[in-house]
């Protein structure tokens, strides 16, 4: 969020009237009004958290067997922020948590 706002009450009462007078989407109206400078595309950044757990060898051979990036990805989890001993893929079965690379 930004410190100070991109525009005043006014401004955005105004959008939106036009929006609705002219039956034209929001994101339209503030097009046209807006600077065309501002930014329309800002992507902030992503952090993402993960937590390594220990699942035991039985469940690792099978991920490396079966899901060699998934087990690549874990390993280079591993490295990072170290482990801990909770069965974390039995959980995952139980809830029906899987995840994709």
């Amino acid at each position: 969020m930004d410190d100070l706002p991109i525009m005043t009450q006014e401004l955005w009462k105004l959008i939106q009237w036009m929006s609705e007078y002219y039956v034209t989407p929001l994101g339209q109206v503030g097009k046209a009004v807006l600077p065309k400078n501002l930014s329309t595309r800002y992507n902030p950044p992503k952090n993402w958290m993960v937590q390594p757990i220990n699942t035991g060898d039985d469940d690792l051979e099978a991920v490396k067997k079966r899901a060699p990036k998934q087990y690549e990805l874990y390993q280079e989890i591993v490295k990072t922020v170290g482990i801990q001993s909770i069965n974390w893929l039995s959980r995952a079965r139980k809830t029906g948590i899987g995840f994709h690379i």
